[in-house]
Parts: structure tokens; sequence; C-alpha cells
């Protein structure tokens, strides 16, 4: 394909300990390859034959090859300092998207200007328990909010708002379903300082900045793995970062948000890091859950609101 017809797209492959999934994934990246703007490899050594298939499939479809350190945020990182293109798609490994797909996300953000485009994955496997896992995920939760901005910018407060009402979960869903503007990574990268939740913390700090819009159909897998050890959340970290954003909304829904991260707060100290039996049932454990879901309930009559 002429250099001056490839999709203006850098796509940022992280590879890191991924061999099962490795093997389907580069079958993808193949009819991809070819597309777009260019790839860029980002490999960590790994005790499985990760780094060898990966290095491999570079040659054979082209691409920079970047060397890494162990790290997710980090490697992404690495890879967004080096796309020259200016829309970024991030491929991790298992996350699969279709080149008509990938190409509709494009279409999306260059009719509504936007700076990212959120659409719905594809979870697999097809498990109960993957369909239950999907239901607390923003993009599903909010879904006929989302719908009713097909092809249009989300006003920055009700991403806002959203983002609040999602807590530790990041309204982007799996950046493996969106596509992003190259230029919303020139105020800032992905921390590393927030475990897993590094996404969720870009989105706390960037929305009311940037703008959103929403591509309806689902073009893209998200593979939920079985985790070995529990997630990790620093509740108090997510508060102050909800607390910090509710800085962008009108003083009566600010207010709301500082009620219901306080109830949600002294929720978790009745409840203790161990919880305690029956401590649902204290008198203030009552007099909190109503606070929280009232402040709740007004966020989202707000975030409704025409």
């Amino acid at each position: 394909m002429h250099k001056n017809s490839l999709l203006p797209i850098s796509i940022i492959i992280p590879v890191y300990q991924a061999a099962p999934r490795l093997k389907q994934h580069l079958e993808a990246l193949e009819s991809l390859s070819g597309l777009v703007h260019e790839l860029i490899w980002v490999i960590t050594k790994s005790p499985d034959s990760s780094c060898r298939l990966a290095k491999k499939a570079a040659k054979k479809l082209g691409g920079l090859v970047i060397d890494v350190p162990e790290g997710l945020y980090p490697a992404w990182n690495a890879g967004l300092a080096k796309a020259k293109a200016p829309f970024i798609y991030i491929s991790t490994v298992g996350d699969v998207i279709r080149p008509d797909g990938l190409a509709a996300l494009l279409n999306t953000l260059q009719a509504t200007e936007a700076d990212v485009v959120i659409s719905p994955p594809e979870m697999h496997p097809v498990a109960k328990e993957t369909r239950q896992a999907a239901l607390d995920w923003p993009v599903f939760r909010f879904a006929s909010f989302f719908h009713a901005y097909e092809g249009k910018k989300i006003p920055a407060e009700k991403a806002v708002l959203m983002q609040i009402l999602s807590g530790a979960s990041s309204v982007l869903g799996s950046c493996a379903s969106c596509l992003f503007r190259a230029s919303v990574f020139k105020a800032g990268d992905f921390s590393s300082n927030h475990f897993h939740y590094g996404v969720t913390a870009w989105a706390y700090q960037h929305l009311p900045s940037i703008s959103l819009t929403y591509y309806p159909t689902k073009v893209a897998q998200f593979w939920v793995e079985k985790r070995k050890t529990k997630r990790i959340v620093d509740k108090q970290q997510i508060y102050l970062m909800m607390k910090s954003m509710s800085e962008y909304l009108h003083a009566d829904q600010r207010k709301m948000v500082g009620l219901l991260v306080d109830s949600l707060q002294n929720l978790d100290f009745l409840r203790g890091e161990k919880p305690k039996a029956g401590w649902w049932w204290h008198p203030s454990a009552w007099v909190y859950r109503w606070h929280r879901q009232r402040s709740r309930k007004y966020l989202l009559q707000c975030l409704q609101r025409n």
C-alpha cells in the first residue's frame, strides 16, 4: 500500500509473558501491518517465549523494536514516546481488533474532531463469569448514556461525572477498544504509581481537558484473564482523585461528590481491613449507606439530564 494511503495510526504492541495468546495476536497484526503508518514493538524480557516470538514477528511484519525493563505502563510510555503518527492504538496481547474496526474508529475521530473514541469490547471467554464482570465496566454500565452520543462529542462535564461514578474503573474501558489522538499524550502519559489502574488515573487527570466520543459497534476483543493475585486498589488514592476531579463540576454536584466520598471512607472504616462480623448492622453504617445511595442517585440524575 502506498504510504499516503496508509491509516495515519501508530500501533503500539507491548509484549510481556503472553505466549499463550501471542500466536493469535500476531495473526491479527499481520492483517493490520500493511494498513497503518507504523508498528512499535515494546518488548520486555519474559520467562516464557514471548520475547523471541515477538522479535521474530517484528522482522516479518516490520516496525520499530524497543527493549524495555519490566513494568506495564513504562512499556506503554516508551512506545508513545516513539510514535510518529497523529493517532495511537495500543494493541495489548490477546485483545485483537478488526482492520475495518480500526478504520471505523479513525473515521469517528476525524468526523467528530474528538480526542478519544470509546467502543464496547467483545468480552472473552464467553462465559457467565465474563458477562458478570462486564456489567461493572462503565462502557456497559452507562450504555444508554453512551448511545445518546454516538458520533458526537461527550460534554466534558458529563465525562467527569461518569468517571467519578465509575470509581476505580476507567470510562475508557479497554484501551484496545479505543483510538487516541497522539496530541492527548503531550499533556502526560500513563502513571506507574497506580498499580494496575494507570488508565483510570490517566482518565481522572485528563478527562476535563479532552473530548470523548463513542462508536457503538464491537470491533475489538477483550480477554478477561483469571488473576492469580487479587487486584490491588488503593482506595484512598481513588477517593482523592474523585474529589480532585469534582473541582470541574458545579457547586451542588461538587458537594454531592464530597458526600459520596465521605460515606465510602466511613463505610471502609467500619468494615475494617478484615471485615468484622455484623459490621453492616452498626447504626452508623445505615446512615453512611443512605448518604452513599443519595449522592449516587443525584449524580446519576445530573448525568442523565439533558
